[in-house]
């Protein structure tokens, strides 16, 4: 229930002090359980008995944002282990299959250490698919299954075609 009485001096001395906190006028009346409305009423007639300076308000509000900005910058640089990979190509060689694995030998070598959360292996997702086709046909032949890839793409690009056919109809 919001309160519709008069404003009391602690009501006016909190408002006050949250005003120049940054604080919206929405989110002081929660506070105070009063409307938003009636809390900016109040904000404006104090601004009017210059009670209220705004030059502070304002650089509270710049740094309120630039906070919030910094969080949301930092919580967005997470990276898949695909592109720390890239970033950290150095660390990493590659084993018999072409996959990349951390290089622990090196490393201690140099005296470097790596953070726990860095992937140890990317696997070669294209030679796995290359290494089926050849156990599934027997002898590698590179010609043979660069036709058959050619192939399956092209029988998935008449069934998304055809897909598309349907939904426009």
């Amino acid at each position: 229930m919001v309160k519709k009485s008069n404003w009391a001096n602690d009501e006016d001395v909190k408002l006050i002090e949250l005003f120049n906190l940054g604080y919206t006028s929405k989110e002081i009346g929660a506070e105070l359980n009063r409307t938003k409305e009636a809390v900016q009423k109040r904000i404006q007639l104090f601004k009017k008995k210059k009670i209220i300076c705004e030059k502070n308000r304002k650089l509270k509000q710049i740094e309120c944002r630039e906070i919030k900005k910094a969080i949301n910058r930092e919580s967005s640089k997470f990276l898949s282990n695909r592109a720390t990979i890239k970033a950290c190509i150095s660390a990493y060689k590659n084993n018999s299959m072409g996959d990349l694995v951390l290089d622990k030998k090196k490393a201690k070598e140099q005296g470097i250490a790596f953070p726990i959360d860095m992937p140890g292996v990317s696997v070669n997702e294209e030679i796995r698919k290359f290494n089926k086709f050849e156990e599934k046909n027997g002898k590698l032949d590179l010609i043979k299954y660069v036709k058959s890839e050619a192939e399956r793409l092209r029988e998935l690009q008449k069934e998304v075609r055809k897909g598309i056919e349907e939904i426009s109809v």
